[in-house]
Formats: structure tokens, sequence, C-alpha cells
């Protein structure tokens, strides 16, 4: 049974393998990346691999780019994107 999943950080790393994983075993992979860049990489890629993959661009600071993860319907929501932050030590 394939299932919708929405997967945040698929630009790149763990998120962009299990976008292509999860999307060549048959299930509908919605794919947020930070950076338009990266959205253009992954498109490319899911187009030679002839898969099926919806592509967008969402930075998690964004209030209004998390906005539009409510207009998605899916039955599992991967929170892969991280906020890149550095400690300073004293």
């Amino acid at each position: 049974m394939s299932k919708t999943i929405f997967i945040t950080g698929a630009g790149t790393g763990l998120g962009k393998g299990a976008t292509i994983g999860l999307a060549k075993k048959g299930h509908r992979v919605i794919a947020a990346t930070e950076l338009t860049s990266q959205k253009t990489d992954l498109l490319r890629e899911a187009n030679d691999l002839e898969l099926d993959i919806e592509v967008i661009k969402v930075d998690i600071t964004n209030s209004l780019d998390l906005e539009q993860i409510e207009k998605y319907d899916f039955d599992v929501f991967v929170a892969n994107a991280a906020i890149n932050e550095r400690r300073q030590d004293n």
C-alpha cells in the first residue's frame, strides 16, 4: 500500500536519499527543499530517474513558507530539515 509522504530537508543528504528511495518504492513523495537551486537539482534527478516527485521550496524559518505545508494532504510527515546554528564556546 503506497503512502503520501511529505519530507522536509529533501535537497541534500538523508532527506534527498529518502525522497528518491521512497519514490522508487512507489510512494507519492512531496519533497521540500530550502533553496531554489536544490529544488531544480532534485527535479532534474527525479526526471532522469523517471520518478514522480513533487518538489517545493520551503524555508522552515519563514512563516509564509510554512503555510504551504498545510495545503497538502499526506499520510506521513518527515521533519528532516534543520536550522543551521553554531554553538559558540566562550
